[in-house]
């Protein structure tokens, strides 16, 4: 999992533009998901590689956190981060 923190994301302009610099990661690390957050909100990505454009999964503030932390746990806990990563290497693997 690729984590990056930002200072104060104001709209989703800077929420793009800050996807577009964690892909820009990501594509070397190929991590399950991409997660950013600016303290406020955790906006959590599925990535995708060259195959297909990555999706926003879950977006929940900080006020939200206590509701959607299950959600958020069941994806980004290492068992299921590092089984979801290694099913996506190896379909990076097989389109080479």
């Amino acid at each position: 999992m690729l984590v990056e923190c930002k200072k104060l994301i104001k709209d989703e302009k800077e929420l793009a533009a800050a996807v577009t610099q964690v892909r820009s990661y990501a594509l070397w690390v190929v991590p399950a998901y991409y997660v950013i957050t600016d303290g406020r909100i955790v906006s959590v990505w599925d990535f995708q590689g060259a195959i297909a454009p990555d999706r926003e999964v879950l977006r929940v503030s900080q006020a939200e956190l206590t509701a959607g932390f299950d959600d958020l746990y069941s994806r980004l806990n290492p068992r299921a981060a590092a089984a979801t990563r290694q099913a996506k290497v190896s379909r990076l693997e097989e389109g080479r």
